[in-house]
């Protein structure tokens, strides 16, 4: 005979619906949603674009329209996927160098809708179906790590990108993270900063949940729809005062000071 208390009761009825209704709501959302992503991207691939190796040969007026462009569409791509975005400290004028840690692949997103500039990337992103074309012809800069070749000519066109008045988005611990501690900062786009007499403009992100987060191991599809599933996702950025690069006298003392802007910024995000 079991006992009463080990015999489990039937959800009801009403619950299971909701449930049920819940679910069929966030695929059809995130269906939606990717069906979005993939319009923009395939306007983007429409449009004449620049690249890092064609910077020399192009007018500054092209490479501030595609500047333009990455920030309109960033801003359609927050709104279409529910992302509610709140901003802290003054976002200042550019051209300069944009650095924050780097918690998901929303992150470019979420910051070009309200700076726009042209990120760097990494060159696997080029390699994702649909988006990597697109990213390619809205001017992302990508760069292969550990190819110093590919380091440098990445760096002669962020320097072009600066000269044309143009700001550039960099994550400089060089990879996602979790949230935790942050990573080290490395020293090209600092370096980039100084030669161009520009400032860094130090920033950090802060999602509304944990799991966001991503990191490069995962695969990106499927994080990537349970994200789209969600009604809405909130995210705060803070920016800090611009750092003048060139009271630094080198590139690591530059780095070392934005990274210590940036985990102040993170701890004030802290709930």
């Amino acid at each position: 005979m079991v006992a009463r208390s080990q015999i489990r009761p039937w959800p009801a009825p009403v619950a299971v619906g909701q449930q049920a209704a819940a679910r069929l709501g966030g695929l059809l959302r995130a269906g939606r949603r990717a069906a979005s992503l993939c319009l923009c991207a395939l306007d983007a691939v429409g449009r004449a674009g620049v690249g890092a190796r064609s910077f020399d040969r192009i007018p500054s007026r092209r490479v501030r329209a595609q500047a333009a462009l990455l920030a309109r569409k960033s801003a359609e791509l927050l709104a279409a996927h529910g992302i509610e975005l709140r901003v802290l400290g003054a976002v200042p004028p550019g051209p300069a160098v944009l650095v924050a840690n780097h918690l998901s692949y929303l992150d470019p997103i979420v910051l070009l809708s309200v700076f726009p500039a042209l990120p760097i990337a990494k060159l696997e992103v080029a390699s994702w179906p649909l988006i990597g074309s697109a990213t390619q012809r809205l001017g992302v800069l990508f760069v292969e790590r550990n190819q110093a070749w590919s380091g440098a000519r990445v760096l002669r066109a962020a320097l072009r990108a600066l000269r044309c008045g143009v700001s550039v988005l960099n994550f400089p611990e060089g990879t996602t993270a979790s949230g935790g501690q942050l990573g080290t900062f490395r020293r090209g786009s600092f370096g980039l900063a100084r030669l161009a007499g520009l400032p860094v403009v130090p920033a950090a992100l802060r999602y509304d949940r944990c799991d966001l987060t991503w990191s490069g191991d995962a695969l990106f599809l499927p994080h990537y729809l349970r994200t789209a599933a969600r009604e809405h996702v909130e995210v705060d950025v803070h920016f800090g005062p611009p750092l003048d690069s060139r009271r630094y006298s080198s590139a690591e003392e530059l780095a070392k000071a934005a990274r210590s802007s940036v985990v102040r910024l993170q701890r004030s995000l802290e709930p």
